[in-house]
């Protein structure tokens, strides 16, 4: 699988590849890959890990997960990443 990147460097860790990036960078940690489907019921799944130090009294949304259709340019779904809700769900 082809990962690009607009931010950040890739990584290999264990054989598992990713994007890290720095705190405040802006723009897009991951996106692709670009597959075509047909019509129909779909569900996505990811793994993402929170830097541990990072401490929020409120929700904190550390970034968000679009499903896109039309080369990126329309969105169908987006969800926003609350750093404690990704950490629960481990």
């Amino acid at each position: 699988m082809t990962i690009s990147h607009d931010i950040g460097s890739r990584e290999t860790v264990n054989g598992r590849e990713f994007v890290q990036t720095e705190k405040n960078q802006a723009g897009f940690a991951l996106y692709g890959p670009w597959e075509t489907y047909p019509p129909g019921i779909y569900s996505a799944e990811f793994d993402i890990t929170p830097d541990a130090g990072i401490v929020s009294s409120n929700p904190l949304i550390c970034g968000w997960a679009e499903i896109t259709t039309c080369g990126g340019q329309k969105v169908l779904e987006r969800t926003k990443l609350y750093v404690e809700r990704l950490r629960s769900d481990r």
